[in-house]
């Protein structure tokens, strides 16, 4: 199956974002999962051969989607986990502590405010 195709079949356009290629994969596979058709055996045989088909064009699409927005990190799970606590990830950690403390200092200096005011 070719990237066209993949979008096609998920009834998305080819600039769809992440959570659109996902939401339109799972729109389909409640309407096609072979367990809701489990009372006729060519309905569900049927509903197989397209949920199978559904869960291909999703990964077609979805790992586009991830080339095209030039993160590989979609299928890279493994590799975040591995690297956590690294020097890359300090500076962001920091940033974090700063502007909590910060907001801290206004939300006390409010409260004084008011006291103050309120006597």
């Amino acid at each position: 199956m070719n990237r066209l195709k993949a979008f096609e079949v998920l009834g998305i356009p080819v600039i769809a974002s992440k959570a659109e290629i996902k939401q339109a994969r799972n729109d389909l596979l409640i309407i096609w999962h072979p367990d809701k058709h489990h009372e006729n055996e060519r309905r569900r045989k049927l509903a197989e051969e397209k949920a199978k088909e559904i869960n291909e064009a999703y990964e077609i699409a979805y790992k586009y989607d991830c080339r095209r927005d030039q993160q590989q990190s979609c299928y890279k799970k493994e590799q975040k986990k591995q690297t956590t606590n690294t020097e890359a990830d300090k500076p962001s950690w920091i940033v974090d502590v700063i502007v909590f403390a910060t907001i801290g200092v206004i939300i006390k200096a409010i409260v004084l405010a008011i006291r103050q005011l309120t006597g």
